[in-house]
């Protein structure tokens, strides 16, 4: 009894951290230059006790593609030494490590359907929970009032939408999670939430990512929309009208369009602001510029040593020496991080260990899905795809952003991953008893 009790406290830590897990700049601990979020700590107690509980028992619940991971994180540290900050390089491998064992005791923990629903209807909950922050910021900038948290302003006064993020980008690429895994739910009618509550999330979420300015989270959303007009056109010619994927589109559209004729109709240019980064309307094209920049000095670093990488925290020393610069500081490092995470990632780990986490990221992707076309709850196959399709759509933009450290990646991955696993339990189970079924039926 007493065993249970301690477990189920264990629910409150993944709920809380569910609401945090996009903190950069709110409840952070600022150490040496790094960074130690609140929501670490919060998943730092249930990781701590399932260690203790496989030591002492000496068995494990294997989760979803753990052997290539374990082998990529492998060459993470074998390549630890290459580099010229030996700090920052075991600082990310720790980190990495920490993401590792969130998946681990998420897939221990989370072993119930109820569990499951509980926390993916936190999960999105949270999302609406930080959407509307953000949109409580752009609102507050309207009136004069300098906004909790806020990071970036045009010139106007107007504050571009961060909500608990470095930057407009970063928030962006965290909400690209929750907009894709809602939308696909609202598509499909899920029973998960009413249609009205996935109604307002998909308007918050959707209003943020649009307030916060950011072309990459913009760009993915209208990615989106195509696929679905892919989809709507594909039903069609099958002579079946599905509106459901068409109703997104339009509205999505006619926002868009509206926008972008504001800004290329007026000639005073006050309006000029809203494309500035993208080079269109006589902007600059920095935002762009430096993307491909970094994204060409990573390839650099990786042709000049395929073989051996330089870790997750050698990315930026080693792109600093292509420019005759020794990095031995964070502050040193962070004008030179690079912008596509698979970029360096190979990188970081050379050709050999670049393998095992392309096919981890394969068997995480393939595998739900693959269940989901399997099982016969609706349900059950709209969270695993909806799930499984937010992961995608995080992995396309954090080729234009950031790193694969992130704990909200991590954190939706440890959640796929357990849900994986109950569901497939579950289906291995189900399947079992049919197949007794139809042998006593045969017997008799």
């Amino acid at each position: 009894m007493k065993k249970k009790s301690n477990k189920d406290y264990f629910l409150l830590y993944f709920i809380l951290a569910s609401y945090m897990v996009s903190f950069d700049i709110f409840l952070v601990l600022r150490l040496g230059g790094f960074s130690f979020r609140f929501a670490q700590i919060l998943l730092a107690v249930p990781i701590v006790f399932f260690i203790a509980n496989v030591l002492i028992k000496g068995k494990f619940k294997p989760f979803l593609g753990y052997i290539p991971l374990l082998s990529w994180f492998f060459f993470i540290v074998l390549f630890i030494p290459n580099t010229t900050y030996l700090l920052r390089n075991i600082n990310y491998a720790i980190w990495m490590l920490f993401n590792i064992l969130l998946v681990f005791a998420a897939v221990q923990y989370i072993n119930t359907k109820e569990r499951v629903t509980k926390l993916i209807k936190t999960y999105l909950h949270s999302y609406l929970f930080v959407g509307s922050w953000g949109i409580i910021q752009f609102i507050l900038s309207l009136g004069g009032i300098r906004p909790f948290l806020a990071t970036q302003w045009w010139p106007t006064g107007i504050v571009r939408v961060s909500g608990f993020s470095y930057e407009p980008s970063y928030f962006a690429t965290y909400m690209l999670i929750g907009w894709a895994f809602v939308m696909y739910l609202k598509v499909k009618k899920s029973t998960l939430f009413r249609q009205r509550t996935l109604n307002i999330m998909v308007m918050v979420i959707t209003t943020s990512i649009v307030l916060s300015s950011s072309r990459m989270g913009i760009a993915l959303l209208g990615l989106w929309m195509v696929g679905y007009f892919v989809i709507f056109l594909a039903y069609s010619l099958k002579g079946r009208v599905h509106l459901e994927y068409l109703k997104p589109i339009l509205l999505f559209g006619t926002g868009i369009v509206l926008i972008v004729s504001v800004v290329l109709t007026d000639s005073s240019g006050k309006f000029d602001f809203l494309l500035a980064g993208t080079g269109l309307h006589g902007t600059a094209s920095h935002s762009l510029d430096d993307r491909s920049s970094g994204f060409e000095d990573t390839l650099t670093v990786f042709k000049e040593s395929p073989l051996v990488g330089h870790s997750l925290g050698g990315i930026a020393p080693a792109i600093g020496g292509l420019h005759n610069i020794v990095v031995t500081s964070q502050e040193q490092a962070k004008p030179f991080e690079g912008s596509s995470t698979f970029a360096e990632v190979l990188a970081a780990s050379g050709i050999f260990g670049f393998l095992p986490f392309i096919l981890y990221i394969i068997t995480v992707i393939i595998a739900p899905l693959k269940l989901a076309k399997r099982v016969q709850d609706k349900e059950i196959k709209n969270i695993l795809i909806g799930m499984t399709v937010s992961l995608i759509a995080e992995l396309i933009i954090l080729q234009f952003n950031q790193n694969i450290s992130r704990l909200y990646f991590w954190y939706h991955t440890a959640l796929l991953s357990a849900t994986y696993g109950v569901y497939r339990k579950e289906y291995l189970v189900s399947k079992k008893n049919l197949e007794n079924e139809s042998k006593d039926r045969l017997v008799s």
